[in-house]
């Protein structure tokens, strides 16, 4: 029989005997996730793997599922030293070279000049992008990528709060003040002709980006259609701009510093100080956490999480899918909201969901991560468990099917 990886996997550089190997309900513990990282359909772990014998050892390694895997596969395709995966189009890594410099490597498509090396060919390898550090002294801290979209781009931060992006372009995406794709970085301009965009983390939607600031401002740029910007506008924008918070009662402006910011597909959410969760941008099912389900929310609103009595509770953590958005909070849980068809909110009826649904049987998280249909919640004692969509082995049970209780992901805790 002859067995066919699909082309995410062989940009993964899944070997197929070792994928042959560990697509089995038995599959050998692997040792415990201390990072998750997702795609448009599938997921990686960085794992401290297990030594001779059978304790947590020091040696790490990538693992990742999905996109046609049903079980964790190891990353052997020049990625598997990784620190940061970015799971998108393009996939990109960053790897330690030999003096253990962050170096920024992309692979998969390259149609529109994604991964940054000056050219429009594709590869499987992770390769270096252009030289986007020069001598500046900086490094690489960060690297992001679109992950629901066919016109794929990347963005990068450095040690010093610069970024650059590269890729698709046509909508403002990569921020340079210009609508064109680039084949090597290019850095992102300020919000006017005399300052340049600093920040210390960007998220990437489908054909949008947003950067925060050290001091808690975020700024958006890219396609604005659906509100994503969260600028009070239904406009595309070539450069950065600020996101418009406003009272909701008096409809003055405010300042709300953000600790940290998402992307789904044409929306976005950040996470304030105080643990409260602001969303903008598409709501047509809900994942801006809007219950009116108004297309469109331009300005950033914040989100009503409460627990079953109506108490309030404090979010610690965000991810964020395709078209729906969780929340990891205060005292254990998730509580998720937006499209529900798959059951990715965590439950089994479909449709929109508000934001006080909390997948059952969930321990206590660290972090999620989130694919077009599925979640996964990386727990405090280093396992991995998903719920949603299952048919490409995003649940990591080494089968595919759906569920809407969280599945253990095989040879994690």
């Amino acid at each position: 029989m002859r067995v066919t990886l699909s082309p995410m996997l062989r940009f993964l550089g899944v070997s197929l005997l070792m994928l042959l190997a560990l697509g089995c309900d038995d599959q050998a513990a692997l040792g415990r996730a201390l990072a998750l990282f997702s795609g448009s359909n599938g997921y990686c772990a960085r794992v401290q793997e297990l030594d001779e014998d059978g304790g947590v050892g020091e040696r790490e390694g990538i693992f990742c599922w999905g996109s046609g895997a049903a079980s964790p596969a190891p990353l052997t395709n020049g990625a598997g030293s990784a620190t940061a995966l970015a799971l998108g189009n393009p996939a990109c890594a960053l790897v330690p070279d030999d003096d253990d410099v962050p170096v920024v490597r992309c692979w998969g498509s390259n149609d529109r000049g994604q991964l940054g090396d000056g050219s429009s060919v594709a590869h499987d390898r992770a390769l270096p992008v252009a030289d986007f550090v020069g001598d500046s002294g900086a490094s690489p801290v960060q690297v992001a990528t679109a992950r629901f979209t066919t016109g794929g781009f990347a963005c990068a931060v450095r040690s010093d709060g610069a970024v650059f992006c590269w890729g698709a372009g046509e909508r403002g995406q990569l921020g340079t003040g210009a609508g064109a794709d680039r084949s090597v970085p290019q850095r992102v301009v300020g919000a006017t002709d005399d300052v340049e965009l600093l920040a210390d983390s960007v998220a990437l939607g489908a054909a949008h980006a947003c950067a925060l600031r050290s001091d808690g401002a975020a700024f958006c740029w890219g396609a604005g259609d659906l509100g994503q910007l969260g600028s009070g506008t239904l406009v595309d924008r070539l450069r950065p701009v600020a996101l418009d918070f406003r009272d909701p009662e008096t409809d003055a402006r405010i300042d709300v510093p953000l600790t940290l910011i998402v992307a789904g597909a044409a929306h976005a959410c950040g996470l304030d100080a105080d643990g409260g969760v602001w969303c903008w941008g598409a709501n047509d099912a809900g994942q801006a956490g809007d219950a009116s389900l108004v297309p469109q929310v331009q300005r950033p609103r914040q989100v009503p999480l409460e627990d079953d009595e109506g108490n309030a509770l404090v979010a610690e953590g965000l991810f964020a899918g395709a078209r729906h958005t969780c929340a990891n909070v205060a005292g254990g849980g998730v509580r998720c909201w937006g499209a529900n068809e798959r059951s990715q909110t965590g439950l089994a009826a479909p449709g929109p969901q508000r934001p006080s649904v909390s997948p059952s049987g969930l321990p206590p998280i660290a972090a999620g991560a989130a694919t077009f249909a599925s979640s996964c919640a990386l727990t405090d004692e280093g396992g991995v468990r998903c719920w949603g969509a299952g048919d490409a082995g995003q649940l990591g049970t080494g089968v595919t099917e759906d569920s809407a209780l969280p599945q253990r992901v095989l040879g994690l805790p």
